[in-house]
């Protein structure tokens, strides 16, 4: 393309023409970052145009590419849950969303500490490894494992 505004509006025209597929397969189109310094090629009030166009332009493809997303996994819900294992897809689905809804309402006393690299419950000063289980004391003197 010889200008930005060539390029944007065929962009625009491949995601409005396309909708993310091309022979049935699923792509993804936009633009590589500027190897320029974008501050030299452009002073005062074009800068500041190009500079909302280009943000415009990320946001439009990020929310692309999130809708792209959304509608895969709607396609491949609908494939499992319209096959012979459909009613146990279903189930599984289910508890997967009563759990997402469980742990974001949850107490859940436990913080991640970087330094030690576990999850630190204050009230019982205890610290939680998920991959084993185990529960150490602060000291690291003592360990118990869950059950």
């Amino acid at each position: 393309f010889h200008t930005i505004d060539e390029a944007s509006a065929a962009l625009a025209r491949f995601h409005a023409d396309c909708r993310g597929k091309l022979d049935g397969k699923t792509v993804t189109a936009h633009f590589a970052k500027e190897r320029e310094d974008p501050k030299a090629l452009f002073a005062g009030p074009e800068q500041s145009f190009f500079e909302k166009q280009a943000m415009a332009s990320m946001e439009a493809a990020k929310e692309m590419e999130r809708m792209t997303q959304q509608q895969i996994q709607q396609e491949n819900a609908s494939k499992a849950l319209s096959g012979v294992n459909g009613d146990m897809w279903a189930s599984y689905m289910k508890t997967v969303a009563e759990t997402e809804t469980t742990a974001e309402t949850s107490n859940n006393s436990f913080e991640f500490d970087s330094e030690s690299g576990f999850y630190l419950d204050k009230e019982a000063a205890l610290l939680y490894d998920p991959n084993t289980t185990y529960f150490f004391t602060l000291d690291y003197t003592k360990y118990f494992l869950y059950d």
